[in-house]
């Protein structure tokens, strides 16, 4: 069983509970591999129990690379990724480093999100192709939607009570492969991300 089935019960514990608190949070994640690129990251939701989130997530990638077309090899492409989530994250404060206002000064938080994930590949190569009728493949593009997830981990310092800034590492893929140009378009990657986290 994987982990991001566990998702909708948590939200659903939660949902039975009343909020104590709304949060946002914005961050930039960094792809490690084949997205190699930085994105941006936006979540919105409400805090339960003082130590759950649980929220609506948006991040979007833009990575440029090569991806490999069957009998012509690795083609110059540009990639657009959007994935939009419903995201649980729970945070473990840590009572070593004191207090700002009422919030301990340091916590660590782990999560999970699913939801669905549209990537779109545009080639952006010039020349014209054999077998291709002759055609330019400059501008070609396929697009396709998938159920994604992601696991999320870090450490939040909090600068004052309802406001800090965080680091953490994210993994993201794909339920089902993503196939585009005949080519899979490899949706799995690893993160690292700073960011800043409002509570009111």
């Amino acid at each position: 069983m994987k982990f991001w089935i566990l998702l909708p019960v948590m939200s659903a514990a939660c949902a039975t509970a009343q909020a104590q608190s709304m949060q946002i949070d914005a961050s930039f994640p960094r792809a490690l591999h084949q997205w190699n690129s930085t994105g941006f990251s936006a979540d919105a939701g409400a805090i339960f129990g003082g130590q759950s989130f649980v929220g609506l997530e948006w991040t979007y990638f833009n990575p440029k690379g090569t991806t490999d077309v069957p009998y012509i090899g690795p083609v110059p492409m540009n990639e657009t990724v959007n994935l939009a989530q419903l995201a649980y994250r729970f945070s473990l404060p840590i009572d070593a480093f004191g207090k700002v206002g009422n919030s301990e000064r340091l916590e660590f938080y782990v999560g999970a999100g699913i939801g669905g994930g549209l990537i779109r590949q545009t080639l952006t190569y010039p020349y014209a192709i054999p077998g291709y009728n002759g055609t330019s493949l400059n501008g070609a593009s396929e697009t396709k939607t998938e159920i994604c997830y992601e696991a999320v981990a870090g450490v939040q310092v909090n600068l004052v009570s309802n406001f800090g800034v965080k680091v953490g590492f994210r993994y993201i893929d794909s339920v089902n492969s993503v196939i585009l140009f005949n080519a899979d378009a490899n949706t799995d990657t690893k993160t690292l991300e700073a960011g800043v986290t409002w509570r009111f």
